[in-house]
């Protein structure tokens, strides 16, 4: 699977420079990977917020892109993932 435009634009990086606002950090799991992460904020509207450490850190998501989420086969997760890492590294919110 391509990360195409659509796909990136429903999916969203949280900068470590701007850390959500904690309150509880429940546990949860991954959507990306169903492994062990925390939910540091509480869902707004459409998007639910993880910080996953499988997934490289903090990341907004919408339904939309989670529904697509099924789909990915390990090697799709991993490109995922190098792309988060990829845009937190380059300072993208």
């Amino acid at each position: 699977m391509e990360v195409t435009d659509e796909f990136a634009n429903s999916l969203y990086v949280i900068s470590e420079r701007y850390p959500c606002q904690i309150y509880e950090g429940r546990m949860t799991n991954c959507y990306i990977w169903d492994t062990p992460a925390t939910m540091p904020r509480d869902a707004d509207g459409d998007s639910v917020y993880f910080d996953s450490p499988r997934a490289g850190g903090k990341y907004k998501i919408t339904g939309s892109a989670a529904s697509m989420l099924g789909n990915l086969n390990l090697a799709d997760k991993a490109r995922l993932t190098t792309w988060l890492c990829d845009q937190r590294a380059a300072g993208v919110e």
